[in-house]
């Protein structure tokens, strides 16, 4: 079997990493920030702006929406990038606004592309045309979407009871030219979010490192390494968010977890189906089931990923005796791969698996 392994063309990390901005040769940019994290740290923005000065780069900055995106935010936002014409694009912020990022510069590229068209997953036409760099900057160390030919949007439906769901634009086009990885941008997470998005950094290692379709030795290796930072840096990040060490080193898990990620594209959590059992997982069991709740009830019939307001639906109606199978924790899950997802998941149940700190 030919494995293949696609990664950036470079990650710049470590303290002061943000001087790399001085060397970009482009001459106007795109700052395609989260709002939430330029009111908290104006002063990192200011030397954003400091830097590209230095190198002779005019801005013009897009806030994000401050939630995942929705398609109708990111054209209107893909507009005001058509307008300005930049030859880069840097964006700083979570998952949602990288991802959002990416987006935009697709439609900058094809203004006139159809949704179908966008939606085609490993389709999309020739991009990095009219932008020759793409910078990402992470502000959390979970979603990796910084490296990740995966970018996320809600979709608007025509279903009163679900007036949103999750589709995604998928092609390695999209992934980052640069990645920056400097641990004061992460310093202003808060510890519920450090947790949150560094658990989500570890059961996504854990995803990659299990997978076998296709099995990755690349892939593997960024996996385990993941797992291993994650358990030693996470505790320490989060009681102490200043603690600069413990900062970079998850940022490197969450990237190297989403490397691996990137590198499965058939995995069960991506486009697939992955559920856990077990309330936590050091020195627990972790268990791969399948969930067939989507099938037993009509009501959550035709979404197309699933989210934790999802799961605690699902958790109601099961309480209501109106679907059978009780829900666990999800990650995101098409319907058009859930028969797929579901012959996997049922050859993989006797899978169990113990981490221990």
């Amino acid at each position: 079997m030919i494995v293949e392994t696609i990664l950036p063309k470079r990650i710049v990390s470590g303290e002061n990493s943000l001087t790399y901005l001085k060397s970009l040769k482009g001459k106007r940019s795109c700052l395609i920030i989260s709002g939430t994290f330029a009111r908290v740290n104006s002063g990192v923005v200011d030397l954003v702006k400091k830097y590209l000065k230095e190198a002779g780069i005019i801005w013009h900055i897009i806030y994000s929406q401050g939630q995942e995106p929705t398609l109708e935010y990111v054209k209107k936002s893909a507009k005001e990038v058509q307008e300005f014409l930049p030859d880069t694009i840097i964006t700083i912020g979570g998952g949602s606004t990288i991802d959002a990022a990416k987006i935009m510069e697709v439609l900058y590229e094809y203004p006139d592309i159809n949704d179908d068209d966008l939606f085609k997953r490993f389709n999309l036409p020739s991009i990095r045309n009219k932008i020759k760099t793409f910078v990402a900057i992470p502000t959390t160390s979970g979603t990796g979407s910084e490296v990740t030919p995966y970018n996320v949007v809600l979709v608007k439906t025509d279903n009163p009871d679900v007036p949103l769901i999750k589709n995604s634009v998928v092609d390695y086009q999209t992934i980052p030219d640069v990645i920056i990885l400097d641990p004061v941008f992460t310093v202003s997470m808060p510890a519920a979010i450090t947790a949150s998005t560094g658990m989500d950094a570890l059961v996504h290692a854990i995803e990659a490192y299990i997978s076998k379709k296709p099995k990755n030795v690349f892939s593997d290796l960024y996996a385990l390494e993941a797992i291993k930072l994650t358990f030693e840096y996470l505790p320490k990040a989060y009681k102490d968010g200043e603690n600069l060490i413990a900062r970079a080193k998850m940022q490197y898990a969450a990237t190297g977890q989403v490397e691996a990620v990137a590198q499965g594209i058939e995995m069960l959590a991506v486009g697939g189906l992955f559920l856990m059992g077990g309330s936590g997982f050091a020195g627990k069991q972790v268990s791969f089931k399948p969930w067939n709740v989507v099938r037993e009830e009509k009501q959550i019939k035709g979404l197309q990923g699933f989210t934790w307001s999802d799961y605690l639906l699902a958790l109601d109606l099961y309480s209501q005796k109106k679907i059978k199978t009780k829900p666990l924790i999800t990650h995101t899950m098409k319907l058009e791969k859930i028969n797929e997802a579901y012959t996997i998941a049922k050859r993989r149940e006797s899978i169990k698996i113990v981490i221990h700190p």
